[in-house]
């Protein structure tokens, strides 16, 4: 009995220091092994090329103004809308103003996105899981 106390005390602990191991110096869950290579709050998160396939990311220039997107694009979390930015590999939920919806398209604004700027249009919603495992939960 003791010796199986002691054998889950330690497989307990071996667990934890590798989730641990998995976390930067932020806090952030990233790391080479993992799906998300580096998270910050300024730039947003990075995904390896092979979690990008798996989840489905499919991105599209945004082009000039009034920026113009599928519906199925937007990520509605707590009272907000927003995108999936793409900038230089990071992807970083940005807030957006819906002006306009008809047929499954909508027009949004936003002053924190570019007309060289990729938005996510495909693997939105584990885009999502994939940067509240990084930092850690809901905004």
């Amino acid at each position: 009995m003791k010796n199986n106390i002691l054998i889950g005390i330690s497989i307990v602990s071996i667990v934890t220091a590798n989730v641990f191991a998995q976390e930067e110096g932020n806090g952030f869950r990233a790391g080479a092994t993992l799906a998300v290579q580096e998270a910050n709050l300024k730039d947003g998160f990075r995904l390896t090329d092979k979690a990008k396939e798996a989840i489905g990311v499919k991105t599209k220039a945004l082009g000039p103004k009034p920026f113009k997107l599928s519906a199925n694009s937007l990520v509605h979390y707590s009272d907000k809308v927003g995108v999936y930015r793409l900038r230089q590999g990071w992807f970083k939920l940005i807030e957006v103003k819906k002006t306009n919806q008809d047929n499954g398209s909508v027009l949004i604004s936003s002053s924190d996105l570019k007309e060289s700027d990729d938005v996510a249009v495909e693997g939105v919603a584990l885009l999502r899981v994939s940067e509240m495992d990084a930092f850690g939960g809901e905004e």
